[in-house]
């Protein structure tokens, strides 16, 4: 017992699992609430309102992608805290300028083609999720910046706490339909935005009085590579990510859609207590090294084997089991996502591991080379999921030939980093 806790003790010593263990905490506890409610939202909601819902995040994930040029992830770089802010100010700035052009989109489209393809009713709150989804997103990386990881935590816990409740209540007291999904996500982001926003102001308020548009201008500049690469890198990740929803509600049933949906939400989320915890910390951390390769080989080294000693034992469990795990939890109505689960798992395992580390391209100055491997992704994905779609119009099928496709990609990239790395330490020997 007594060398138990000196083992504790020791691995605690380390600055980045004490920044882990932080993050994990407030991450862990939010994820647990989504689990504990997801048992409930099944009942509450069909499939069909699933998929409509997972059709909406996608393409809300796909436009906020540049709502801030790629600029929060530069926020990490600047030595002072001061020159951080002024980047601050940037993302800022323009997440409130791409909001308006949203809108001003939306607006046009409605005028001028809507008649041809009718518009979504949700389409149209598209504005307030950009708005608020750069706003979060912004001050979410300073404030990991200035390493206020229990800040992180608690902001983490009081989204997702907000986004259930409402989600859960709305079909309770008025009706059932995808707007109580929709509806429970805003509120939560805008709530936490708020609460965000607060806490950031009250730890490093004075440097909001040395904004200024000329060195706004002038680190716009310095660090165009994030939008002019970075942007489209992330982009092309994202809409990537994203494709199957678009891809399966166009050719499948918004049921088929909505057991996609929940069986990759449900294996994601309790990967992710500290797959994203880990990923800003490791960011933070290898960020500081970045200019010594050995030590960034070791960091990257070692969190590649925690991710994969945390995540195997789930993963099996999943493949082996999970159809009737997700009958068990989520009701008779919900094997077929089971079934999916189970397919997916071995892709979703990797992903959990690579994920975190994806900062990599970054760190290595590789962002070209990140916008060549995310067109190479997205085409091998669109391709596997019209063979599956077309040529075999078979759900489990493209399940199976998707989860492959991404199973070996993601194997790929971690092949690649630990290639780069290897070849810089050569090089410096």
């Amino acid at each position: 017992m007594k060398t138990l806790i000196i083992f504790v003790k020791k691995k605690l010593n380390s600055e980045f699992n004490r920044s882990v263990l932080k993050l994990v905490t407030g991450t862990g506890l939010a994820q647990l609430i989504a689990i504990a409610v997801s048992p409930l939202l099944t009942r509450l909601y069909t499939p069909e309102h699933f998929g409509q819902y997972g059709l909406y995040l996608s393409i809300v994930a796909i436009i906020t992608v540049g709502v801030s040029g790629q600029y929060e992830h530069a926020l990490m770089l600047p030595k002072s805290h001061r020159k951080a802010s002024q980047l601050l100010a940037l993302c800022l700035l323009l997440t409130f300028s791409f909001s308006i052009l949203v809108s001003l989109g939306i607006y046009i489209y409605q005028l001028a083609f809507s008649h041809i393809i009718p518009l979504e009713n949700w389409i149209y709150i598209l504005p307030i999720s950009s708005l608020l989804t750069g706003i979060f997103n912004s001050l979410t990386s300073w404030t990991n910046r200035l390493k206020q990881y229990k800040v992180l935590s608690l902001v983490t816990v009081i989204q997702r706490l907000s986004s259930s409740l409402i989600q859960l209540l709305t079909p309770l007291l008025l009706i059932s339909s995808v707007w109580g999904l929709i509806i429970g996500q805003i509120t939560g982001l805008l709530i936490t935005c708020v609460s965000i926003g607060i806490l950031a102001y009250k730890k490093k308020h004075y440097f909001i009085k040395t904004w200024n548009l000329f060195s706004i201008k002038k680190l716009a500049k310095e660090y165009k590579n994030f939008p002019q690469f970075s942007t489209v890198s992330a982009w092309l990740n994202t809409l990537s990510l994203e494709i199957p929803v678009l891809l399966l509600s166009f050719y499948f049933e918004a049921k088929e859609v909505g057991y996609y949906i929940l069986a990759k939400q449900v294996v994601q989320l309790p990967m992710s207590i500290i797959g994203q915890s880990v990923g800003k910390v490791f960011f933070q951390q290898a960020s500081a090294v970045r200019h010594n390769t050995k030590q960034l080989s070791q960091i990257f080294i070692s969190t590649i084997k925690k991710l994969f000693m945390i995540g195997i034992i789930p993963m099996t469990i999943l493949v082996f089991w999970g159809d009737h795990l997700f009958v068990f939890v989520f009701g008779k109505d919900w094997k077929t996502a089971g079934i999916v689960a189970q397919i997916l798992a071995p892709w979703l395992f990797f992903f959990f591991i690579i994920s975190p580390v994806s900062s990599m391209y970054s760190l290595l100055n590789k962002l070209k080379t990140s916008t060549l491997h995310q067109i190479f992704i997205l085409s091998s994905r669109i391709i596997i999921i019209l063979i599956g779609c077309i040529i075999f119009k078979n759900f489990y099928i493209t399940m199976f030939l998707l989860s492959l496709n991404n199973l070996i990609l993601n194997i790929l990239n971690i092949i690649y980093f630990s290639y780069t790395i290897k070849k810089k330490l050569n090089m410096l020997n």
